[in-house]
């Protein structure tokens, strides 16, 4: 009986042992195939054609106001743009700078906030 549970013991060590050999090599094995399969430098990168990789963009703003007040442009963190002086009746072209995934700037003029949407490269708002 001490015989049968001596070698109960050994076969339980070796098969755990055993196991945890598996274990380390499916998880080396896994390593080296991720490994293969991202890129070691610029080089190696595969890149759709039609991907952007600018991370700003260049907006025309034009806008018209009613009366001579200053206008402020911020972007959406509020952060200032542009300060200028809108006089009644006349257009004022800038252009400004804004990263790539803001959508909207916001014009102070005469006390109002105003909401312009960006969508393409220039854009015109009357305030």
């Amino acid at each position: 009986m001490k015989n049968i549970l001596v070698l109960f013991a050994f076969i339980s060590i070796l098969g755990t042992s055993c196991k945890k050999d598996l274990i380390e090599k499916y998880e080396a094995d896994k390593a080296k195939q991720a490994s293969k399969n991202q890129a070691q430098n610029m080089n190696e990168l595969t890149v759709d054609q039609t991907f952007d990789w600018k991370t700003n963009k260049s907006v025309v703003v034009k806008l018209k106001g009613t009366v001579n007040a200053p206008v402020i442009l911020m972007n959406e963190k509020g952060g200032i743009l542009v300060k200028s002086m809108l006089k009644s009746n006349e257009e004022l072209s800038v252009t400004v700078t804004l990263a790539s995934a803001e959508k909207n700037i916001k014009a102070v003029y005469a006390g109002k906030i105003s909401i312009i949407e960006v969508s393409t490269n220039q854009v015109s708002k009357e305030l």
